[in-house]
């Protein structure tokens, strides 16, 4: 019975009976318990309980968890009639007792505060309510609460990033508005993951690409993430991947057609200067070596940094292309 376990003893100790008949309710009223014993120790801010064992009020609270029903334990707690869906959400929780009092609490409260209705309208729909998602309702915008999420997020961390990947969605979509969004993981299908429904909103960026070389009779910028996906269509290579899409929507690399042949990467270095570190031919065969090297000579003369050709081979600037494309992972799980 875990933090519960000495004010329990202490309340049996007044009305014996009291533990045995929490061992063997069922959860809405076991529930019901944990919630007033977590009210208690939030009462008395950590100070003994010993003290107040003749108090008429004390003897009271003990016949109640003995002898009372669930909705007779929580008019206790609550000091008034409980609003709805208190009882339910608390049999939801199910026979063990949450890690700590405080979510105890915080689940009264989104009960009780009509400011919370959203979650208490979402918990209703979860199955088994956790103590970590009662933590990610706490951190939740009020937007992002739905039962869809909240079934599929298991811990603080996720949300985080579940969080910065939707801000990131937002920021290349201009119609990813918080109603699109939200209709969005509403109408999710049971299979789809919540990356699945940003990703959608990330392939669909309107927010222009970075351009290293200017676009004239033998450079094609891929300046959109349509650009992007169509150029992966006609080169049948990876450029339409999450991974690929995520990278160029952070500045972090650039892609261009050279002479309808071939694609060139660059990468974003730190020092604020393009690099050309890969070229591509049509399903990332081989490219010639001279062809390779007027794409190095175009680069070259309009500003970006490039590779000698004798570091590499075949069109590939060598292993540092390697080193110059390491960056941090992308958000929510869409990098490779």
């Amino acid at each position: 019975m875990g933090w519960a376990t000495d004010r329990l003893v202490y309340h049996d100790a007044l009305a014996p009976g009291a533990i045995r008949r929490l061992l063997t309710s069922a959860p809405a009223h076991r529930q019901s318990v944990f919630a007033l014993v977590a009210a208690e120790i939030a009462a008395e801010r950590h100070k003994p309980v010993i003290g107040d064992q003749l108090e008429e009020s004390a003897i009271h609270r003990a016949e109640i968890i003995r002898d009372g029903g669930a909705r007779d334990i929580l008019a206790e707690v609550l000091g008034h009639e409980p609003p709805p869906g208190l009882r339910g959400a608390l049999e939801r929780v199910g026979p063990a007792l949450l890690r700590e009092p405080r979510l105890y609490q915080r689940l009264i409260e989104i009960y009780c505060n009509p400011e919370h209705h959203t979650a208490s309208q979402a918990l209703r729909y979860v199955g088994q309510i956790t103590a970590a998602m009662l933590d990610i309702v706490e951190m939740l915008p009020v937007s992002l609460i739905h039962p869809n999420v909240l079934k599929r997020l298991g811990s603080l961390e996720e949300a985080r990033g579940f969080i910065e990947a939707v801000a990131f969605a937002r920021s290349a979509n201009t119609r990813a508005s918080d109603a699109t969004i939200h209709y969005a993981l509403a109408h999710m299908q049971a299979k789809t993951s919540l990356d699945g429904v940003l990703a959608r909103f990330v392939r669909r960026a309107d927010r222009l690409l970075g351009v290293p070389l200017a676009a004239d009779d033998e450079v094609q910028p891929l300046s959109s993430v349509r650009d992007m996906i169509l150029a992966s269509r006609k080169f049948r290579n990876c450029l339409a991947t999450d991974h690929k899409i995520v990278g160029a929507l952070l500045g972090r690399k650039a892609y261009a057609i050279f002479r309808e042949q071939i694609v060139l990467e660059y990468v974003y270095l730190s020092t604020g200067v393009w690099l050309l570190v890969d070229s591509h031919a049509r399903r990332n065969e081989g490219v010639s070596s001279e062809l390779a090297e007027a794409a190095r000579a175009k680069c070259f003369a309009g500003g970006v940094a490039t590779i000698p050709q004798s570091r590499g081979h075949q069109g590939r600037f060598g292993r540092f292309g390697r080193f110059t494309d390491h960056y941090d992972p992308c958000f929510l799980n869409l990098a490779d």
